[in-house]
């Protein structure tokens, strides 16, 4: 299942069906995003974006395919989340005011992001 968050209210529809660090997590990041470009934004149309959570290899291709091609464009940022299980959080700028965070299990992310987190140290 993809868990799309780009404000506080999303993030409180979906959080009994993540865990709570992981939750912790994303409230930070969407605090900020609802500082900065408003808390009742289009998450799709405005400035800001939002973070996508995969939980399975078939959530990474419909993201590949939806949002961001994770296998063809490198992302600004990576790095791990820790909760009940390692998370990597991937960061891709679409423009200057708008950005994708994708989250993935560390089991299932792709070798490059998995490399990447080891090359920079986060691992």
């Amino acid at each position: 299942m993809i868990f799309k968050i780009g404000t506080e209210k999303e993030l409180e529809a979906v959080k009994h069906k993540l865990s709570q660090k992981l939750v912790i997590e994303i409230g930070r990041a969407v605090a900020i995003l609802g500082h900065e470009y408003g808390a009742d934004r289009d998450v799709d149309d405005d400035d800001g974006g939002f973070i996508v959570v995969v939980e399975t290899v078939e959530d990474i291709e419909k993201i590949c395919s939806t949002y961001v091609d994770m296998n063809r464009i490198q992302p600004e940022e990576v790095n791990i989340l820790y909760s009940e299980k390692q998370y990597l959080s991937a960061l891709y700028l679409k423009n200057n005011e708008f950005g994708i965070s994708v989250v993935i299990p560390m089991g299932i992310a792709p070798h490059s992001l998995r490399r990447e987190a080891i090359e920079n140290g986060k691992i």
